[in-house]
Formats: structure tokens, C-alpha cells, sequence
């Protein structure tokens, strides 16, 4: 009776045991999961000595594109866009990424020389317009993998989940300035991010990074929203 008992105890122990290390398995591995992509929040802001803006892991005017899809482990639609006021940018559109649990679409834009936006525009396999107005340009396979070296110069992320006035207060702080579009949309600057937030009541907002130095295109942008 003794080594009976003994015998189901002692499995009852093994598999207690093993349980256990199930759990403090999978507990490890969420912890490593979190530490891993916990500093691609898109309030956590690092601003180098040099006035350079580090976000969702991303140097802005400093790491390449290829650098920026790797980090973001996806691989995004990339086109030249020639705009209505004469303005011309290269972007990398992802239609869905996921960073530290929160979803959201974002737009990479290059840093690239006048010549090789030309070129871009020149060498496109597909043209078309778009609902904004503004000429869509798909670039062939070899001016792809030369732009991925380029560094990425801004980002804009929209979350999928709407952030309200109180969130945006309790992450971001206090508005430098607030320019009111209307009575549902206002656009709220903060140049020592390098940010400018797009709040709208009803739809997504609308994020955009740059580093500080170049704040005043973001404010130039706002004016002429």
C-alpha cells in the first residue's frame, strides 16, 4: 500500500513538474517577446545630441530603407508620387504592421537626389493617378533595390485603434501649438519631437515623424492642410 502510494505520488510530482515548466517556459518566452518589441511604441521618441529622431526603432535621416523593412520585418509597396504643387517624393506604403501589440498602416518617405527622383519618374513601369490628384509612379525592379539604400526621411503611422484627446495628452504631452482645421480636425506640432499629430473626432489620426531639424516642413504642411 505504501509503495503504491509512493509510486502515484511521486507522478504526480513529475507531472506537476513538467507543468510548471511549461509555464515558466511560456513566461519567458512573453518576456522576451515584450522586451523585444516594446521600443517600437509610437510615443516612445528618442532625440539624438545631434537632433536626430529615433522611432519604431528607426534613425530618421540616418537608417536606410532596407534597414527600416528589416526592423519592421515587411516588405511594402514602393512608388514616386508627383504632386499638384510641384512636390515630388519617394514612398514605401505598408498596408499593415504590428509593433509592440498595436497595429496600424504606415508610410515610409526616401531621401533621395534630384537625378535619381528623375530617373525614378523617367524609368517607371506604370503611371497612374491618384484620388488626391497626384501622379503614382511604380518604380522598376533595379531602381527599387537601389532607392532601399537610401535613408528614410519621414514616417507617417496610422494606428488602426483611434486615439482619443486624453490618450494623445497622457503619451504625448501638451501641444507646442494647435492649428484647428475645423471643428472635428485640428493638427497639434510638437517641434522638439519632431511630430505632428492629425486629430480628427470620427476618423484615424494621422502621425507624422521627422527630426526636429526639419520640423518646419511639418508646420508648413499643417498650415496648408
Amino acid at each position: 500500500m505504501i509503495k503504491k502510494f509512493g509510486l502515484k505520488h511521486c507522478k504526480k510530482c513529475y507531472l506537476f513538474m513538467i507543468i510548471f515548466g511549461f509555464i515558466i517556459l511560456i513566461s519567458s518566452i512573453n518576456d522576451k517577446h515584450f522586451n523585444i518589441t516594446s521600443d517600437k511604441l509610437p510615443w516612445q521618441i528618442e532625440i539624438s545630441e545631434n537632433a536626430q529622431s529615433k522611432v519604431f526603432g528607426i534613425t530618421l535621416d540616418q537608417t536606410t530603407m532596407r534597414e527600416a523593412l528589416t526592423i519592421l520585418q515587411t516588405f511594402p509597396e514602393i512608388a514616386a508620387f508627383v504632386h499638384n504643387n510641384g512636390r515630388r517624393n519617394l514612398e514605401a506604403y505598408i498596408s499593415s504592421v504590428s509593433l509592440s501589440g498595436l497595429s496600424a498602416k504606415m508610410i515610409l518617405e526616401y531621401s533621395v537626389s534630384k537625378e535619381d527622383m528623375d530617373r525614378y519618374i523617367k524609368d517607371s513601369i506604370k503611371k497612374e493617378g491618384t484620388p488626391s490628384g497626384a501622379f503614382k509612379y511604380s518604380l522598376n525592379e533595379q531602381d527599387i533595390l537601389e532607392a532601399m539604400q537610401a535613408p528614410v526621411s519621414s514616417i507617417s503611422y496610422i494606428p488602426y485603434a483611434q486615439f482619443d484627446d486624453e490618450i494623445i495628452l497622457q503619451r504625448f504631452g501638451t501641444a507646442a501649438e494647435t492649428i484647428t482645421v475645423s471643428d472635428m480636425t485640428s493638427i497639434l506640432l510638437y517641434p522638439n519631437l519632431g511630430l505632428s499629430i492629425t486629430y480628427n473626432k470620427d476618423q484615424k489620426e494621422v502621425l507624422q515623424y521627422v527630426s526636429p531639424a526639419n520640423f518646419e516642413r511639418l508646420r508648413q504642411l499643417a498650415q496648408s492642410y
